[in-house]
């Protein structure tokens, strides 16, 4: 089975290796005590999880076990074709 540690030590090996700055946090996430079969892998910022997601493609793989890997929008983050009008583009994303 993937640990937190073990999918937070991969995720940190290939942010450097992807030349992406490290994530804030790695995390399964439950309902109440519930997992929910995803895992959180937060970036500082969009550009550095879009380059983690770029460099690992669609999977991670941990300890022999393949990771479906898809990029996730922050409640309140616009479309990529409102983004010139942004002013703060050093919210957290995430990487799921």
């Amino acid at each position: 089975a993937v640990t937190e540690e073990r999918l937070e030590a991969v995720a940190w090996e290939k942010a450097v290796a992807a030349g992406s700055s490290m994530p804030n946090a790695v995390k399964f996430e439950y309902s109440g005590h519930h997992f929910e079969g995803t895992a959180l892998v937060e970036f500082p910022h969009k550009e550095a999880a879009q380059m983690f997601k770029e460099h690992i493609g669609n999977s991670l793989e941990v300890d022999g076990v393949n990771l479906d890997v898809r990029y996730k929008k922050l409640a309140g983050e616009v479309s990529r074709s409102r983004s010139r009008e942004r002013t703060d583009r050093d919210e957290p994303s995430v990487t799921l």
